[in-house]
């Protein structure tokens, strides 16, 4: 697609996000990272990576998931909310979870 300005851009539906996907970052590489939200869900997070959307969810996480963005390691960053609906940040690299 093109912008009115002559700039490209592309929309992105993350899967499940049937409720809606925000992007919230991009990084030197075309990895996005954002949120997308379906019925009855709080809210999860996701990378793309090389155009493998992959969820991030937090096991901590009671009251949702927010990604914030993917550095150009792949490194994600984001916070989780407890029950109590206090927000804790994390690092996601590879699977393994930074508090």
């Amino acid at each position: 697609m093109e912008a009115s300005n002559g700039a490209d851009y592309v929309t992105i539906d993350a899967p499940l996000g049937i409720d809606g996907t925000e992007l919230r970052g991009i990084n030197d590489f075309a990895s996005s990272s954002g949120n997308i939200t379906a019925p009855g869900d709080m809210g999860q997070g996701f990378v793309d990576i090389g155009g493998r959307f992959a969820a991030i969810d937090d096991p901590l996480a009671v009251k949702g998931t927010d990604v914030w963005g993917v550095n150009n390691w792949g490194e994600v960053v984001g916070t989780y909310y407890e029950a109590s609906g206090r927000a804790q940040g994390f690092v996601e690299d590879n699977g393994s979870i930074r508090r």
